[in-house]
């Protein structure tokens, strides 16, 4: 199997110019590919499973993620902390505007969490930065 090695295919994702790695998630079978990813890189254990998932995907734009959440496999956990993840990193650049990203945290929020949490104080703690949390 090509890219055995989770690190070979990061490296390669990072060498590809960031154009070419969004038209790479336009492609049918890339897509199923990067979602199926987490089962076979739990073969290396669920802990190093979600610490290469998270090198893979941060080799994308949030911004190109969070359109596609078919990316991420919601029947594992940890690949669901990824995407809020995700959602952090699109909250602390430059594309979306908070809106978007609060409605992309919504959709997240009633699909995946069963949770009465009110989500405005959810989306609040994600988009805070960590420095303005230690404040309050």
């Amino acid at each position: 199997m090509p890219f055995s090695d989770p690190n070979l295919l990061v490296a390669f994702l990072q060498s590809v110019p960031p154009g070419d790695r969004k038209r790479l998630l336009s492609i049918t079978k890339v897509k199923a590919a990067i979602h199926s990813q987490p089962h076979h890189l739990e073969s290396f254990g669920k802990q190093n499973a979600s610490a290469y998932r998270q090198q893979l995907m941060e080799c994308f734009a949030p911004t190109d993620l969070l359109v596609m959440p078919e990316l991420f496999d919601e029947s594992r956990e940890w690949d669901l902390g990824i995407f809020v993840s995700t959602i952090r990193r699109a909250a602390h650049t430059e594309g979306p505007g908070l809106a978007d990203i609060t409605k992309r945290l919504i959709e997240f929020c009633n699909l995946h969490i069963v949770d009465t949490s009110p989500v405005p104080a959810l989306s609040t703690r994600l988009f805070t930065r960590p420095s303005a949390r230690r404040r309050s």
